[in-house]
C-alpha cells in the first residue's frame, strides 16, 4: 500500500513539474513576443518620424539599403551593394545627384553631370584605397603576430 501511495505521489510531482515547466515556457515566449512587438513599434515610429527627412528608396528586401530604382529585387540581399559600405555610398551619392529619365528603348535611366560623376568616383576610389590599405596593414600585423607566436612556441619546446 505504501508503495502505491509513494508511486502516486511521485507521478503527481512529475505531472506538476511538467505543467509548471510548460507554464514557465509559455510566459517566457509571451515576454519575448511582447519585447519583439515593442521593438518593432519603436522602430516603426523612428522610421515614420524620419521618412520625410530621408528621400531614398528603401525596401525591406534591400536590408535598409538605398537602391537606384524603385523596382525590388528579391535577391538583392545577396548583392555586393548591401555588403560593401563604399559601394552603397557611391550609389546613394549617384542617386542624390542624378536625374531620373524615361528613355525610349531602355526604360528608366539616370542622367549625371560629368563633374558630379567625377566627384563620386574620386570619393569612391579614395575610400577603396583607404579600405585596402587598412586591410593590408591589419593582415600583415596578424601575420607578424602569428609568426612571433610560433617562434615563441619553438623556443619554449627547445
Amino acid at each position: 500500500m505504501k508503495k502505491k501511495v509513494t508511486l502516486d505521489n511521485y507521478f503527481a510531482v512529475l505531472a506538476e513539474k511538467r505543467v509548471l515547466a510548460n507554464e514557465i515556457e509559455k510566459e517566457i515566449i509571451r515576454a519575448s513576443v511582447r519585447t519583439l512587438d515593442d521593438e518593432t513599434t519603436a522602430l516603426e515610429r523612428c522610421f515614420t518620424m524620419s521618412v520625410g527627412k530621408i528621400q531614398m528608396v528603401i525596401h525591406p528586401f534591400q536590408q535598409f539599403a538605398a537602391c537606384l530604382y524603385d523596382r525590388v529585387d528579391r535577391n538583392s540581399h545577396l548583392d555586393v551593394v548591401t555588403k560593401v559600405d563604399y559601394v552603397q555610398n557611391l550609389l546613394t551619392k549617384l542617386r542624390n545627384r542624378g536625374t531620373e529619365v524615361d528613355t525610349l528603348t531602355s526604360g528608366t535611366g539616370m542622367v549625371f553631370t560629368i563633374k558630379d560623376l567625377n566627384e563620386c568616383l574620386n570619393d569612391f576610389c579614395r575610400d577603396i584605397v583607404k579600405y585596402s590599405e587598412k586591410q593590408m596593414k591589419s593582415r600583415s600585423e596578424l601575420l607578424f603576430q602569428k609568426s612571433e607566436h610560433y617562434e615563441q612556441l619553438l623556443y619554449v619546446k627547445d
